[in-house]
């Protein structure tokens, strides 16, 4: 029998241009037995997710270029599926709004998330 800690946990792609919040994401995903994949934007994304086989996608709201809610449009006319957890660095309904209007949403945490409902999100989406 096999232990199961030895084997690689669902990917989750991890989108946010805050080095900081990049990198405090990637590292708690990883703790929690996932493996994640870090974009600090957008278009950096979708360059790689061509070859990118994740489960799910943690994705902020604004960047300087694309943002998070033009990503989901343009994964959405390429017919990508990909379950999606939205955060956002401050309280913005409109953008909240739209987020929501995406099948692959599944949920919007406000930051500074709470590490438990960020790791509850992504163990829906991860598992779906």
């Amino acid at each position: 029998m096999q232990d199961k800690r030895s084997e690689p946990g669902p990917c989750v792609a991890i989108v946010d241009d805050d080095p900081a919040a990049l990198e405090s994401f990637g590292a708690l995903l990883d703790s929690a037995g996932y493996t994640t994949r870090l974009f600090n934007s957008c278009e950096a994304f979708l360059s790689a997710s061509r070859d990118l086989h994740c489960a799910c996608l943690l994705l902020d709201a604004r960047f300087m270029g694309m943002s998070g809610t033009d990503l989901l449009a343009q994964l959405e006319r390429a017919g990508s599926h990909i379950r999606t957890v939205f955060v956002m660095g401050r309280f913005d309904a409109a953008t909240r709004a739209r987020a929501m209007r995406y099948p692959a949403v599944v949920g919007v945490l406000d930051k500074p998330v709470n590490t438990a409902d960020l790791l509850k999100a992504v163990r829906q989406a991860a598992v779906a």
